[in-house]
């Protein structure tokens, strides 16, 4: 039980190690290494042969220091933790050198707490392991994807099994960024009726109450559009979702079923900040795929 709970904890002892190896090297804080992919197809997959022997070397210091499967928790916490800390360091480094030192003192802040967190492993007491596999049991994702149903069908693609999707996948967020309309010169348009339901609106949606706007320009905007807006799909994951998942359903089976659940596309979200005034529906249509 102790080799196979090292085993584990070594997981992230390696992979957070190489991830601060690696920041290094494209950042320049670190010397060069002579780099070999793991995969010819996913180059973000590095071996170092020095480090992995060092790596070697603490996975057995580990062993003898911790004993007990019980305590390996914490060596868990701790390389979690510590690699966290390391990268906040190496950030701070980064933005320090470069015109974006505003964010200095964001990144500061992130890395005080990552020490906090780090130093609470250090008594390995089961609360501060909890954190730190907590912390670590929460990974969020950027995928390139039309919209929250497409994301499963990508990561199929990159060869995650359905069962891993289903089991480890919470929430999905897909996002658009739209011109916001200037408030200062936007103007009330009359835009036919069929071209709105082409759009997406509902005949319910036509009732009156709202009015379009369309973009102008002013000496205060860029062509009547001042700022931006986000257009968001928030897609829980669901039991019935899950079990979509697991038979290999397609996007188009997870979006009528995020549908029926009520989640809203990106295209819907958008044309709620029509109604609101914030957009036009040429921005909406433009920036969002249906």
């Amino acid at each position: 039980l102790t080799i196979m709970a090292t085993i584990i904890a070594s997981q992230s002892i390696i992979s957070g190690v190489f991830s601060i190896v690696y920041q290094g090297i494209t950042t320049r804080l670190m010397p060069l290494f002579k780099v070999d992919y793991t995969s010819s197809q996913i180059q973000s997959q590095i071996y170092i042969g020095a480090i992995n022997w060092i790596l070697m070397v603490a996975v057995i210091f580990v062993m003898f220091f911790f004993q007990k499967s019980g305590n390996l928790a914490a060596a868990y916490g701790m390389a979690v933790t510590g690699s966290m800390t390391i990268t906040a360091l190496m950030m701070i480094m980064v933005f320090s050198k470069t015109t974006k030192k505003w964010k200095v003192p964001i990144v500061v802040l992130i890395a005080l707490l990552d020490l906090v967190y780090f130093s609470s492993t250090f008594s390995k007491f089961p609360h501060g392991a909890y954190w730190s596999i907590i912390l670590a049991s929460i990974p969020f994702a950027t995928l390139h994807t039309n919209d929250a149903p497409s994301t499963i069908t990508r990561l199929r693609n990159m060869g995650v099994a359905p069962f891993n999707i289903a089991s480890s996948v919470v929430l999905v967020t897909a996002q658009r960024l739209a011109r916001r309309l200037c408030p200062k010169c936007k103007q009330v348009t009359d835009i036919p009726e069929q071209t709105l339901l082409e759009a997406g609106f509902k005949r319910a949606d036509l009732d009156g109450s709202w009015r379009p706007y369309r973009a102008m320009g002013c000496s205060s905007c860029n062509n009547g559009y001042k700022g931006r807006i986000g257009i968001y799909q928030v897609m829980p994951i669901s039991e019935e979702m899950q079990r979509i998942i697991l038979r290999d359903g397609s996007s188009m089976d997870i979006a009528e079923q995020s549908e029926r659940e009520g989640v809203r596309s990106l295209r819907t979200s958008g044309l709620q900040k029509v109604k609101m005034g914030l957009t036009s529906v040429e921005e909406v249509v433009a920036v969002t795929n249906e």
